[in-house]
């Protein structure tokens, strides 16, 4: 006597959306999927989206190899320029055209709450009675064939029945949305949490300690991931993942002294004697290359009477592969002829900011009222305080900016959009 059959589990069925899509010919399935796309086109996040997609590779691509930088700014700049049309294009068509976009958002909740049935069904698995999983299928289809149709009022119609049904006959769909929208934000913020802890942080430069490198009111991203990832709320890094931090990498760290996040230059690691004689620096007993390149520079800084001018010399300066321009103050002897010697030890840095005379660094202990020439004041910052090496400008907000008129003097410098920190 043979064995009765034994019945599939409505669990192993295909779910909603895909028994939905074969409900509809070859053609209607393919008409389907591009009203999705053109519809998922027509999004203001999209434009955001695809620059994304853009910008991440090329902050690696700058990391990875520098000299690319002079093909891959001005690339990833006509990018931008061209997804900026295309987001002033969307926001200028709803603003034209509201019925359309409003159109759109239907078809997107339909879209979503098909999504939201697909999910919940597969879940619910055979404890729905097929009678109603029938019902749900029957008015999923002609949600469907509105979207195909273009109805307008057709779609509007099957979607409230459809609301109206799930509410109604589907097991916690009742109020799910709440939920869902709960949920949702949880994971961004997790998500979020996990990109900020482990990749990438985005710091504002707020003073101009570190011109003419950073200059006020730029934003840059930092590289979390190169140094070694910091245990959240500590300062503590369990291992290095690349390398430490080496001469020449602009750093943020957590001020050990004031417990600010500041953003200086490194330029003596554990181990090294640094001494600056007369502005030169010298690491164990080596001075480094520094060339004199404009004797009357002149930068804008802001203090508490706003911008204003800073007479300064120009240097080009060199730390190993690194070379960069820093700022001394003109008409002025140094505000000490010789500094240090340094000692640094193991575990910790010494930071300087490339405005030398504007900048509260590792030689006056870190701290912003603090300027004596005395040796044993110095502070170093220990690696675990370190968060990342900046890497690129994604946004400068600075002196004489696009629409400065408006904003006291401050605006969008689009000259110092995506240029990599050196």
């Amino acid at each position: 006597m043979s064995e009765p059959a034994v019945q599939k589990p409505q669990e192993s069925s295909p779910r909603l959306k895909a028994r939905l899509f074969a409900r509809h010919d070859e053609a209607a399935q393919q008409g389907l999927v591009r009203a999705a796309r053109l519809d998922a086109l027509a999004s203001l996040w999209s434009p955001v989206l695809a620059f994304a997609l853009v910008f991440l590779p090329y902050i690696a691509l700058i990391e990875l190899i520098p000299g690319a930088v002079t093909w891959a700014l001005p690339a990833l700049r006509g990018v931008a320029v061209l997804l900026l049309a295309w987001w002033i294009g969307l926001l200028v068509g709803r603003l034209v055209r509201p019925r359309i976009e409003k159109a759109r958002r239907t078809r997107r909740d339909a879209r979503d709450l098909l999504n939201l049935l697909d999910k919940r069904l597969a879940k619910l698995g055979a404890t729905l009675p097929p009678a109603v999983v029938e019902q749900v299928e029957a008015q999923g289809t002609k949600v469907q064939q509105a979207i195909l149709a273009k109805d307008e009022a057709g779609l509007s119609s099957a979607l409230a029945g459809l609301q109206k049904l799930a509410a109604e006959k589907v097991p916690g769909m009742r109020g799910d949305g709440a939920g869902d929208f709960v949920a949702g934000l949880l994971k961004a913020l997790v998500l979020a949490l996990l990109v900020r802890t482990v990749l990438i942080e985005p710091y504002r430069i707020p003073s101009g300690s570190m011109l003419p490198t950073l200059q006020i009111g730029d934003h840059v991203f930092i590289n979390k991931f190169i140094y070694g990832v910091r245990i959240p709320f500590t300062n503590v890094v369990p291992f290095q993942i690349v390398r430490a931090p080496e001469r020449g990498d602009v750093v943020v760290f957590e001020n050990p002294v004031t417990g600010e996040d500041y953003i200086k230059r490194v330029i003596g690691v554990g181990g090294d004697v640094v001494e600056i004689r007369s502005g030169t620096i010298v690491i164990n007993g080596e001075p480094q290359p520094r060339e004199l390149i404009d004797e009357k520079a002149l930068t804008m800084n802001r203090g508490q009477a706003g911008w204003q001018a800073q007479p300064v010399r120009a240097f080009e300066e060199s730390l190993g592969d690194v070379t960069y321009t820093t700022y001394q103050a003109r008409g002025s002897l140094y505000r000490c002829p010789t500094e240090g010697p340094y000692r640094i030890p193991e575990g910790e840095l010494f930071v300087m900011g490339d405005n030398r005379d504007a900048s509260a660094d590792s030689r006056y202990g870190l701290a912003p009222t603090a300027v004596s020439c005395d040796v044993d004041l110095a502070a170093y910052v220990p690696l675990g305080h370190v968060k990342g090496k900046a890497m690129v400008i994604w946004l400068a907000w600075g002196y004489d900016g696009f629409l400065s008129g408006l904003f006291g003097g401050s605006g969008l410098r689009l000259e110092r959009l995506f240029l990599p920190v050196r």
